[in-house]
């Protein structure tokens, strides 16, 4: 263990050295690369370059179990290198992603129903002990207006969360919508080592107090698997209508998400494990909600109010789909010296109670972000009931 803790140390402090001797380059280069923007400008062609390196050590401390081994330590790094270009017409974008795994556990799980321990099982049941893979994050060409982005057709590779169609204008709204909206049914699963893309289309327009997005596309295998080149057989289609009210001081957002999974895997539910081996049927879900948010400003600070609802329909299988879920919270801020924001919700997700009815009632979450809704993985927004208070 001391051995493997050693080598950990020497690779991070050697990926570190080396990540400063890139900074330092990219210092050298900036004026190089302004150079290069400025003399395209004339003809409305902008080129940029971004890239980030991160570099991350867990150690994880299970539940302990029945077999396994539940304390472990794991490392990744992540490299994402891209080349973005703005024109009159069109923009693009290519961008490369390398991630790397290593140290992942061998023995960290048991057999059913305690399952994985960690995400490092996770890891190491989709790459083995050791990883490292390359592939296009994102390659996409969005087409648009002449010098106007209000209406854009996007064609290609690339990353999509749901609640994130418009930026509100207002703080809290925009802040409410970001972590408490957005990513619960699609995201890119940015907190894992290699997160999710699309490949398809995405066409949106917007006007100074609404937007309209479509989206159709196949999600991308990424998530824990480091080699995210191929798709998996999971089209998703999806559309939402958004609009800003009351001087942006709230915002109200319908949406209908189609989800089609045809890879015949063993579908997790609570029938007998026969009856479950034996369905081969695909999943067809549709999903239909909406969620509001309100700010009300005062002189002595902003109280807050959000809803998010959504109801499912369509076949688990050989079951009939019949789920929903709904959210209610409420917060103030005050504005005093460190703006103190007080917050309290409620969270519901159905659940199946009968396995023998021909109806799976577990609300299905699709392609989510989990994390941003359960920092630790214990659970989703899939049959639970969820209480919070917290003080920011």
């Amino acid at each position: 263990m001391i051995r493997r803790a050693f080598i950990y140390a020497a690779v991070t402090c050697a990926l570190l050295l080396l990540t400063c001797r890139v900074f330092a380059q990219d210092a050298a280069d900036a004026k190089t690369q302004t150079s290069v923007t400025a003399a395209d400008s004339g003809s409305h062609t902008e080129t940029s370059f971004s890239g980030s390196w991160r570099l991350r050590m867990e150690h994880w401390q299970w539940f302990e179990g029945t077999a396994g081994e539940p304390n472990y330590t794991m490392g990744a790094s992540v490299l994402r290198l891209a080349v973005t270009q703005k024109r009159a017409r069109f923009d693009w974008q290519l961008e490369a992603e390398q991630p790397t795994l290593f140290g992942l556990p061998s023995q960290a799980s048991a057999p059913a129903p305690q399952g994985a321990f960690g995400l490092g099982a996770n890891y190491f049941a989709s790459n083995g002990a050791w990883s490292m893979n390359v592939f296009p994050r994102q390659a996409y060409v969005r087409l648009h207006g002449l010098n106007s982005r209000t209406t854009a057709l996007t064609l290609g590779r690339f990353e999509f969360v749901d609640g994130l169609e418009m930026v509100p204008k207002d703080a809290t709204v925009a802040a409410l919508d970001r972590d408490r909206i957005a990513h619960r049914l699609m995201g890119n699963f940015a907190f894992s080592e290699v997160g999710r893309t699309f490949d398809g289309a995405a066409f949106s327009r917007s006007r100074s107090n609404w937007n309209l997005t479509a989206m159709a596309a196949r999600t991308t295998r990424g998530v824990f698997q480091t080699d995210g080149w191929a798709d998996l057989d999971v089209d998703v289609q999806y559309a939402a209508l958004t609009r800003n009210m009351q001087n942006s001081s709230a915002q109200w957002r319908i949406f209908g998400l189609g989800y089609h999974d045809g890879r015949g895997v063993l579908k997790s539910d609570n029938r007998p494990a026969a009856a479950r081996s034996a369905d081969h049927q695909e999943i067809r879900i549709g999903t239909v909600g909406g969620d509001f948010i309100k700010a009300y400003h005062r002189k002595s600070g902003t109280a807050d109010f959000l809803v998010w609802a959504a109801y499912q329909f369509g076949s688990w299988g050989t079951l009939q789909q019949k789920s929903d879920a709904a959210s209610v919270e409420a917060g103030y801020q005050w504005n005093v010296p460190a703006k103190p924001w007080l917050r309290a919700g409620y969270f519901r997700g159905s659940g199946d109670s009968n396995p023998n009815d021909g109806t799976h009632g577990t609300f299905f979450q699709v392609l989510p972000t989990p994390r941003i809704y359960a920092r630790f993985p214990f659970f989703n927004l899939m049959n639970n009931e969820d209480a919070f208070g917290e003080l920011m």
